[in-house]
């Protein structure tokens, strides 16, 4: 019954900073609130940082075409816009119905850095905005190649499935936007997302 006690006031520490870095550690919304985020047992924090990352990266890059639609000039830049608008399509709906299956709540509202870029995005125009809205994009489809490449560390045999499924359109996507923006493949760092986990009735 000591070596019991002494158990329970070890761990009780540990859960108690690890609950606070989770619910401190989420995505802004456009308004600068956190939204917390439904939280889900059954789903190890990999796999629903996956989850959370493929949304925030689906909604920016869903954005970023339909705002193409109206400023870009080239006809090369409007083809890549209609085929990653309907890439985008695609990918969040089959990750909204996963995220629904598990009882998870994702983002719906870009984070203040990617309505910042939009922002930036929008008052360009013709050959400056094509120029500077290829560049952005391929860096958000290096981004989302890095959060996708990710499946040897999910357990969740759902979202495995879809990450591999999604991964080669995603690969095709930004090497049509590094032969657009003529930048070269590097080495880059996956964008960083904040998590806010909540229990259900918290």
């Amino acid at each position: 019954m000591h070596s019991a006690h002494i158990m329970k006031v070890t761990l009780l520490p540990a859960l108690f900073f690890t609950t606070l870095i989770l619910f401190s550690a989420r995505p802004l919304a456009a308004d600068g609130k956190r939204a917390p985020v439904m939280y889900n047992a059954d789903l190890n924090g990999r796999d629903l940082q996956f989850l959370m990352q493929a949304a925030e990266q689906g909604l920016l890059q869903a954005d970023m075409a339909a705002l193409a639609k109206n400023h870009a000039q080239s006809n090369e830049v409007k083809d890549f816009t209609d085929g990653l608008a309907r890439h985008c399509t695609a990918q969040n709906e089959q990750l909204r119905k996963i995220a629904l299956e598990n009882g998870i709540a994702l983002p719906n509202t870009l984070t203040r850095q990617q309505t910042a870029l939009i922002g930036r995005l929008g008052k360009l125009s013709g050959m400056k905005f094509d120029k500077a809205f290829m560049a952005e994009m391929t860096q958000a489809q290096q981004g989302s190649e890095g959060i996708f490449e990710q499946t040897l560390q999910l357990e969740n045999p759902e979202i495995i499935a879809f990450a591999a499924q999604t991964l080669p359109s995603i690969k095709q996507q930004l090497a049509l936007a590094r032969n657009i923006s003529g930048i070269a493949p590097r080495a880059g760092t996956m964008p960083h997302f904040r998590i806010d986990v909540a229990r259900p009735g918290a």
